[in-house]
């Protein structure tokens, strides 16, 4: 019942996060490697995102979405059921599902994950491996847009992704990153530090 409690009020709080951008400014740190490939003609866009904090988990990851104190608004642009430029499918870890979210009567839109259960949140200190997209076109604004993360205390850090060839200093992502680099994948990572 604490559960479902709990899961309740970070729905309503996500929800009125998307409608209102009322949510404060978080300074939690947070880490996204994200990086592309093509498989079977199709284009895959991968985000990891490398919870930091020391305090709380993170409960929402939205891709094309810039979040700000008075008005927050999706960078993404398609027509609404656009198979050709909206995504086919979305890779979500366990415990997380992704969905498209238009702006209402709108055709920009984000792409958003959010956890089914306090158990599937990213842990503090924890990397969730892996969100993505699958695309039938060449998509780069899925990687070229802002990347927003939502906290469970509500806050909120968002920031404009920036190529990046080598992982940022203080960040333990060797792992992840030799076996993409090993792969022929060549990932890059931002920073959503606040303290920095």
């Amino acid at each position: 019942m604490k559960n479902q409690i709990k899961f309740t009020v970070l729905l309503i709080a996500s929800l009125f996060l998307a409608n209102t951008s009322c949510a404060y400014e978080s300074a939690h740190d947070v880490e996204v490697l994200y990086w592309s490939e093509v498989k079977n003609g199709q284009y895959h866009y991968y985000y990891n995102v490398v919870n930091n904090s020391t305090e709380v988990d993170v409960v929402n990851v939205e891709v094309g979405y810039k979040y700000d104190y008075e008005d927050g608004e999706p960078q993404l642009f398609a027509p609404r059921a656009d198979t050709t430029h909206v995504p086919l499918e979305f890779i979500a870890p366990n415990g997380w599902e992704g969905k498209v979210s238009y702006l209402e009567e709108s055709l920009y839109y984000s792409l958003n994950w959010t956890t089914t259960g306090e158990q599937f949140d990213i842990k503090k200190g924890k990397s969730s491996f892996r969100f993505g997209v699958v695309l039938n076109n060449q998509r780069d604004d899925h990687i070229n847009t802002f990347f927003t993360i939502i906290f469970g205390d509500s806050t909120v850090a968002t920031e404009q992704m920036v190529a990046s060839s080598e992982p940022p200093r203080n960040v333990i992502l060797a792992p992840i990153y030799d076996l993409l680099l090993s792969k022929g994948i060549k990932p890059n990572v931002i920073g959503m530090s606040k303290s920095s």
